[in-house]
This record gives structure tokens, C-alpha cells and sequence, in this order.
């Protein structure tokens, strides 16, 4: 019997940096860690007045030149983003934020037998493949 694990972290994570512009704030508050294909949305919350905004994603896609956006990753890896707002003081650029993108695992195993009545015990025999790696 096929069985299939996914497991996501959901976490608030604010960098700051501090370069007369104010502070370039980045707000990932959504999903760093996850299996890809994996959806992360990321909000400028500088104080002060930015002007225009560059993303880089760290996965070598098109930067994004809105004010807040969202990522697809679509590779396992480790991706590191940054964000360069522009403003009346210059360029500032946050400091990197870490997003961890995993492959997907599929475990496959028999057990048998698969219904009875309490108390059941079942044995459980793994399948000769193996669909994934664990990071």
C-alpha cells in the first residue's frame, strides 16, 4: 500500500538593515521551508519612502520589481533572497533571507493484513523502490 509524507514550516521571519533609507525590511510571512513545488510570498515593510523595489530569488528566474510579491520555487534547494529598495537616500539591499525547498519522498510499503479486529497486528514489508530523498 502506497503512502505518501509531506511535511512544510510556516514561520514570520523580519531582516533589517539599516542604510539611511530607514530600515529595508523584508516580511516572510509564509511557508520558508517546504516541498517543492513550493509558493512563498515576500512583503517590503521599509519605513521611509521607497520608490521602486528589486527581488532576487537566488534560483537564477527573472527578478520582480514589485513592492510585494510572490515566489514559485520549483527545484529542491537552498535559495537565498534579497531585496533592493530604492529610494530619496539611494539603493538598499536587506540582507539575505534562507528559503529551503525539498524534494518530495514517497515511502512505499505492503502491510498485511490490511483489516481485522482489535487488537491487529501487522506487518509491514517495504517495496524494493524508493521514489525520493530525505534532506
Amino acid at each position: 500500500m502506497p503512502s505518501s509524507f509531506s511535511r512544510s514550516r510556516t514561520d514570520t521571519q523580519t531582516i533589517t538593515l539599516d542604510q539611511g533609507l530607514g530600515k529595508v525590511t523584508v516580511n516572510v510571512n509564509n511557508v520558508t521551508k517546504g516541498v517543492a513545488p513550493l509558493d512563498v510570498s515576500f512583503k517590503d515593510d521599509s519605513p521611509g519612502n521607497p520608490t521602486s523595489w528589486l527581488w532576487t530569488f537566488g534560483d537564477n528566474t527573472q527578478p520582480v520589481t514589485a513592492r510585494n510579491t510572490t515566489h514559485q520555487y520549483k527545484a529542491p534547494g537552498r535559495y537565498l533572497v534579497t531585496l533592493k529598495a530604492t529610494g530619496p537616500g539611494g539603493d538598499h539591499i536587506s540582507s539575505p533571507t534562507e528559503i529551503a525547498v525539498f524534494q518530495k519522498v514517497q515511502a512505499s510499503f505492503q502491510a498485511q493484513p490490511q483489516s481485522g479486529l482489535d487488537p491487529l497486528s501487522v506487518r509491514f514489508t517495504k517495496d524494493r523502490s524508493f521514489l525520493g530523498v530525505l534532506s
